[in-house]
């Protein structure tokens, strides 16, 4: 019988693999090499009758010519190997009149929703479960997908290639921000219109500040006539503040912004549940700026990716370029 593993995954990621577009995922492995000279080798056979057990099994070693020195004791990857079945769960909620019931507590004829559903919760279901805490005999309801690949590898290594098959596309990484993003308040781009020439339109407002300025000007300069324009989006290589109260205003960048706020994010890393950081990338994922140029694309899927495995393992694990398990999975039939 066929070992059946499981594994979680986000909301925008179960979207993705229900709409065919995620077949891999990386996971964290627990045990890292001891030093950075080891090597990952797998037990194939041995003489010693205690460690038989651990065929196929995996270990840490250095490896100097034919001599195999064991550093680590032996693992298996958690979630399977090829051939497996992974049984992917997320988080699930149940009618809200019961809340105060322990998962095991659930009557088996209580209906369940969780995100691979292509609906939104429905009204007068209740708190939001982990994954992790659904009972076994839930689970047969949640997708089952087959493996058909482990690998291990240095989380820095993924390819753009990869990052895509891990479901990273436009829409999947803004609804992985919007949620910080939408903390960061931003205000409409105002401009004040005079017919003589009496204010500077170079100038940013929003809309409360650009209708005081109106009435101050219309007093200072009483036939002059001021109109307020705006109040959409424009196109710019950086944030334009208002020049009053200072507060950051909408606009779509260009390319060229793009690009270096990618290079900013290279060098200090998104923090999703930072609102300034999270909107400040949301604001280049929004823009138009990098339709069309594939270098740019690459660049903000690995930023992207970056970003969300510290918002996953913490702030700096990407820096630590720990070991993971690389895990393929056949591709949703939609």
């Amino acid at each position: 019988m066929t070992t059946e593993h499981v594994a979680t995954m986000s909301e925008p990621m179960a979207q993705a693999y229900m709409e065919g577009r995620k077949t891999m995922t990386r996971r964290l492995m627990k045990i890292q090499p001891p030093s950075p000279d080891c090597k990952i080798t797998t037990m194939i056979d041995t003489t010693a009758r205690e460690e038989r057990k651990y065929r196929d099994w995996n270990q840490w070693s250095i490896i100097d010519g034919l001599n195999i020195t064991k550093q680590s004791g032996y693992f298996r990857c958690p979630y399977g190997q090829p051939g497996g079945y992974l049984r992917l769960l997320s988080t699930w909620a149940v009618d809200k009149e019961y809340d105060s019931f322990k998962p095991l507590g659930l009557p088996r004829s209580v209906l369940m929703w969780n995100h691979f559903m292509e609906f939104p919760k429905p009204k007068g279901f209740g708190k939001n479960r982990p994954g992790r805490f659904m009972p076994t005999w839930m689970r047969p309801q949640m997708p089952r997908t087959r493996i058909t690949g482990i690998g291990v590898e240095r989380v820095q290594e993924i390819t753009d290639e990869d990052i895509i098959s891990e479901g990273l596309n436009r829409q999947t990484i803004e609804d992985l921000v919007a949620p910080y993003a939408g903390r960061f308040k931003i205000k409409p781009e105002h401009w004040i219109h005079s017919e003589k020439g009496n204010s500077e339109e170079q100038y940013s407002y929003c809309k409360k500040c650009a209708e005081k300025e109106i009435r101050r000007l219309s007093k200072k300069y009483p036939e002059d006539k001021f109109e307020l324009d705006g109040g959409w989006n424009t196109e710019g290589d950086g944030r334009p503040y208002c020049e009053t109260c200072h507060a950051p205003l909408a606009n779509s960048y260009t390319n060229y912004a793009c690009e270096m706020e990618c290079e900013h994010f290279e060098e200090c890393p998104i923090d999703f549940k930072n609102p300034d950081s999270a909107e400040a990338w949301y604001s280049v994922l929004a823009s138009e700026g990098w339709d069309g140029d594939d270098d740019i694309h690459k660049k903000i899927r690995r930023i992207s990716f970056q970003g969300l495995w510290d918002y996953i393992h913490g702030p700096g694990a990407w820096e630590k370029n720990e070991w993971v398990w690389k895990i393929e999975v056949e591709r949703n039939k939609v």
